[in-house]
């Protein structure tokens, strides 16, 4: 009798990401990656929790900017007849694992950021666009190694 090879486990996204909440520190900043508004190059918007501000900053020509509005993200990329973003390395990180994920299960723990999985677009989660949307994404990691 000829034994065939065991075909390998699927990663299961819950064995990575079930985990307990790791809460906003007092006077943390998140940095999100968004597009200047004078060079259209790539910026940083620092984000300050506590008190609540805001400075976007561009490396390549000088602006700064004190709680802007209207700002884009600088990973943007069209995909799907749609608008494929991320709004930060990690961000981006986290979107690849999920969509390159074929188990996809509901978390147990129930916090917000947990929330927007189940509030992504039915079409990034489609095993049919999931080689276009990898395909996009990498485009996006491109991008960041570029720059």
């Amino acid at each position: 009798m000829v034994r065939r090879a065991e075909a390998p486990m699927k990663r299961r996204f819950r064995e990575e990401y079930d985990d307990s909440p790791r809460p906003i520190a007092p006077g943390s900043v998140s940095i999100l990656l968004v597009a200047c508004p004078r060079c259209c190059e790539r910026a940083e918007l620092a984000r300050r929790h506590e008190p609540p501000q805001e400075v976007l900053s561009c490396s390549r020509c000088g602006h700064v900017e004190q709680n802007p509005s209207g700002y884009r993200y600088w990973l943007r990329v069209a995909c799907c007849g749609h608008t494929l973003y991320a709004v930060d390395s990690h961000h981006l990180a986290f979107l690849e694992l999920y969509i390159a994920c074929p188990l996809r299960e509901r978390l147990r723990m129930h916090w917000a950021d947990r929330d927007y999985l189940a509030t992504l677009p039915r079409w990034m989660c489609l095993a049919r666009n999931r080689k276009r949307v990898l395909r996009g994404l990498r485009a996006l990691r491109n991008k960041i190694v570029d720059s």
